[in-house]
């Protein structure tokens, strides 16, 4: 699974750059009695802000005690 996520991923980047944006993959995974979960939500933002973007979003998380790499 781990290669077709990335291989999507890829996908959604390449599509995303020829409509002059970038993407930012936010991922989420829980436990719900023996049976994970997990997404990927997909936000497109504007070229060249992936720095602040992945900043913005950590320390909004960090404040809400959530853990982003």
């Amino acid at each position: 699974i781990e290669v077709e996520v990335k291989r999507y991923k890829s996908c959604l980047r390449r599509m995303f750059e020829k409509e002059g944006q970038s993407v930012l993959f936010l991922e989420t995974a829980v436990h719900f009695s023996r049976r994970p979960h997990a997404s990927v939500d997909v936000v497109p933002i504007p070229l060249g802000s992936e720095s602040e973007a992945r900043m913005c979003f950590k320390e909004v998380g960090q404040g809400k005690g959530y853990g982003y790499g």
